[in-house]
């Protein structure tokens, strides 16, 4: 009935506006009535375009409000903390969770490019199986950068600050050594490097830290390629890959799980191509490890900043890595932290015989499977982009469409006018 009552209004007033009259009382009225047609037909395609730009926006993710991140922030660290492998006990000293005997497993970071759940699809079927089952939690990430979107560098420099900012030059690795992430991490007294060869090494605990065992004083680890102390390994180590494409990327996990089995967690992350920008609606893989709640049904984790199941935006990362060791977030981040479960290993267990760099069975190719749920939980997370792209696209034409009316509208006021 309401509807209709506005209907009516609506219908007397466009009436009156272009029935037209002699007298100029008449024009007067038909004047004041067009105005009237024109402010209610101008007001709702506001409204229309307004609830299409957040729809479209909230099929991608919902971003949380500013108000709840450091609340939220504060408890992901609480929880963190919490957690069944954390070492909040008697046991514990101030460094980076390090107890008398034991330590929170170290994180080693692979950074690659371009890759997402989508073209994985197309490349051989080793490195696709062995990307979908490799143990970790599979998610979709979003770059979310500034107003101009994030080119190559400035990703890099987002993963490693969790800030949004603009940067206008190459992104190096001395930058990720004295990089926000890195500080925090070293405050809190954890050790944070960076080692683009770390799988490429063979490792023995008879040498001393940096030292071949037969090296000169003073010799490079590199002197004779493959060969370094185990217990060298930091609390976070950085492994840089984002020139290598898929095949490569599975080679050097391979590897480092053949030499470090269960011993550490690997976080794979992937952004954008060196001479891509990233657009809003884009997302890269992510294998993201310890994850709390994470072996529930489907492997579906809620994210505090998307609102979304398996969505973590790039900016979340770096919170999330300092949040497993209890440090701070870096300095002016506003990404928000995923609630872990990081487990503890005895502080010896880096010291012992030499490590083998032979072929596990586990990750023999024959022998790499997914399982139905991983296999769904992967699906969900490719439609999930298509859908992205999707309303991206629906936005647009649908902006397109009612700018045209209103350019129409404005076109017929103007030649009743």
């Amino acid at each position: 009935m309401f509807r209709r009552f506005k209907t009516d209004i609506f219908r007397a007033d466009v009436g009156i506006a272009f029935a037209g009259g002699a007298g100029a009382d008449k024009s007067d009225v038909g004047a004041a009535a067009l105005v009237r047609a024109v402010t209610r037909i101008f007001t709702g395609l506001i409204a229309c375009l307004l609830l299409l730009s957040s729809g479209a926006s909230a099929a991608t993710f919902a971003v949380a409000t500013a108000p709840g991140v450091a609340g939220d922030k504060t408890a992901a660290r609480a929880q963190n903390w919490a957690g069944a492998g954390a070492v909040v006990n008697a046991n514990t000293t101030s460094k980076c969770g390090t107890g008398t005997k034991t330590r929170i497993k170290p994180l080693i970071l692979v950074v690659t490019s371009g890759i997402t759940w989508q073209n994985l699809q197309s490349q051989d079927s080793d490195t696709k199986n062995y990307l979908m089952g490799y143990p970790a939690t599979p998610m979709n990430l979003v770059v979310r950068g500034h107003k101009d979107g994030a080119n190559f560098d400035e990703q890099l420099a987002m993963l490693f600050s969790g800030r949004r900012d603009k940067f206008t030059r190459k992104y190096r690795t001395d930058d990720i050594i004295n990089s926000p992430l890195a500080k925090t991490l070293k405050a809190a007294g954890c050790t944070f490097a960076v080692d683009p060869a770390l799988p490429d090494r063979e490792y023995y605990t008879d040498a001393r830290p940096g030292q071949l065992p037969d090296a000169r004083p003073g010799q490079l680890p590199d002197a004779r390629p493959g060969q370094l102390s185990r217990s060298d390994l930091a609390d976070v180590t950085v492994v840089k890959a984002t020139y290598d494409k898929a095949d490569k990327v599975v080679s050097k996990l391979r590897q480092l799980k053949e030499c470090y089995g269960s011993s550490v967690d690997i976080m794979t992350i992937s952004i954008t191509a060196e001479n891509g920008i990233s657009d809003d609606d884009r997302l890269y893989l992510a294998l993201i490890p310890s994850l709390r709640d994470a072996n529930a049904a489907g492997e579906k984790v809620r994210v505090p900043s998307t609102h979304q199941n398996n969505l973590v935006q790039l900016i979340d990362i770096p919170v999330t890595i300092a949040a497993r060791y209890g440090a701070k977030s870096p300095e002016g981040a506003s990404g928000q932290a995923l609630i872990q479960n990081p487990q503890t290993i005895n502080k010896p267990v880096f010291v012992g015989e030499r490590v083998e760099q032979a072929q596990n069975s586990s990750d023999n190719p024959a022998t790499t499977k997914v399982t139905s749920a991983r296999q769904d939980l992967i699906n969900s997370l490719i439609n999930q982009n298509n859908h992205a792209h999707a309303s991206r696209a629906v936005m647009v034409y649908n902006t397109i469409i009612i700018v045209v009316f209103t350019l129409a509208v404005v076109w017929l006021w103007w030649r009743k006018c």
